[in-house]
């Protein structure tokens, strides 16, 4: 893997850190794995991967690369290999791997740790929505390894970025806000599971909404076009255009 500038030293590829797990199992060490996206480092992280380390010999992180990293416009804020850097900077950690995949169940199939680490949010497997939990305890049984959750202080990633590196319009904020206060997640996920057994039909075009993100370059005296490069690009679904409610005058791409 290429190391962006400034790479770490405890960086690997994925295919690396399995030739290096392996040697430490075989000299007697219990590697223990996390797994997670980390966009934005924070004491939360901190405490639980110091509580991670003490379950064992060898710490190993795996990172969620950016384009499996579906958590809304302008996420991740950090890139794959910056998030992987800050990881390998802390003491507690002693190897770090960019993820190949979508889930964390193909690196536990490939790592085979000893110990395979959750934070305490994930006690409740009915709670995680994705179901992920399961399949990843599965795994982690299926080489012999126990799954263990950490009891540390807890932040959420999301919320802070949202709050601070919001990319969203002011007034979009402050409805999400009030929409917050107003139901729980609870009870959101509830009327969407009641909209799962609706028939719904749509009459009009699909619309769906594709970013570009680039960085300028500048441009040359004499012409009217700016040099950019080409960074990301994000896909959402941004809804149906009804064809019997267009407005006179009115269009949408």
């Amino acid at each position: 893997m290429k190391q962006a500038s400034g790479g770490h030293k405890k960086v690997h590829a994925i295919e690396e850190l399995a030739r290096i797990v392996e040697r430490h199992k075989s000299h007697g060490k219990t590697v223990v794995h996390c797994h997670g996206v980390y966009d934005l480092m924070h004491p939360g992280h901190i405490k639980h991967l110091e509580a991670a380390r003490a379950q064992g010999d060898i710490l190993v992180v795996t990172i969620t690369p950016d384009r499996y990293v579906n958590k809304g416009p302008g996420r991740p804020v950090f890139n794959e290999h910056l998030r992987a850097e800050s990881i390998a900077a802390l003491a507690c950690v002693d190897h770090v791997a960019i993820n190949s995949w979508p889930t964390a169940v193909e690196p536990i199939d490939l790592l085979k740790p000893s110990v395979y680490i959750k934070g305490s949010d994930y006690a409740a497997p009915e709670r995680d929505i994705t179901g992920g939990i399961l399949h990843e305890r599965e795994a982690v049984e299926r080489h012999g390894g126990r799954l263990h959750f950490t009891d540390e202080i807890t932040f959420s990633s999301t919320e802070l970025l949202n709050k601070f590196f919001s990319v969203f319009p002011e007034k979009t904020k402050e409805f999400l806000e009030k929409f917050k206060t107003s139901y729980s997640s609870d009870a959101v996920i509830e009327q969407m599971k009641k909209l799962s057994a609706m028939r719904v039909l749509l009459i009009g075009d699909t619309i769906i909404d594709e970013y570009h993100y680039c960085r300028g370059l500048g441009k040359a005296s004499k012409e009217n076009m700016i040099c950019t490069k080409f960074i990301s690009e994000e896909r959402f679904a941004g809804g149906c255009w009804p064809a019997r409610t267009t407005l006179p005058g009115s269009s949408r791409k």
